[in-house]
This record gives C-alpha cells, sequence and structure tokens, in this order.
C-alpha cells in the first residue's frame, strides 16, 4: 500500500499520528479570558498570537489553560529590568 494511503487509512481509524498535545486541567475559552482579565478579545488574542499566552487550537477556537494565564498574568504584571 502507497505510504499517503497508509496515512489517510491511520487517520480515518483514529491513530494518533505523533502529534501529544499535554492535557489541559481547567480549559477557557477566548471570550471566557477575556471577561476573566478584564481585556478585550482582541487584546487576548493578540497575546495568543505574540506567543506570550500558549494556547491550543480546538477547530477554528483557542483553548486556554487556566494556570498558563495564571502565569501569563504574573510575567506581564512583574516589571521590566531596566538597563
Amino acid at each position: 500500500m502507497p505510504s499517503h494511503l497508509r496515512v489517510l487509512k491511520n487517520r480515518k481509524a483514529g491513530h494518533n499520528l505523533g502529534m501529544t498535545a499535554k492535557p489541559i486541567a481547567e480549559p477557557m475559552r477566548v471570550v471566557e479570558v477575556a471577561v476573566y482579565t478584564s481585556m478585550g478579545v482582541s487584546m487576548v488574542r493578540k497575546l495568543i498570537k505574540g506567543g506570550q499566552l500558549p494556547a491550543s487550537r480546538v477547530g477554528r477556537s483557542y483553548v486556554i489553560d487556566r494556570h498558563d494565564l495564571d502565569a501569563c498574568l504574573e510575567a506581564l504584571k512583574s516589571p521590566k529590568p531596566t538597563k
């Protein structure tokens, strides 16, 4: 069987193709993060796209772990060292 057909067969069977993600303990959607932090939805998305807020993609939406959110907020609050 050609390799590209084998991959399609494995996907249909629901096999994990080597892609693993850590489980999210307390998942939050972007809107929930915006309400929780009193930020705008666009600001939350900007933090995700900038890499400051870790998030997982689920379909077309983002899911954020609350522990990662709290760590991000602490990092944003702490003063940046000056030279």
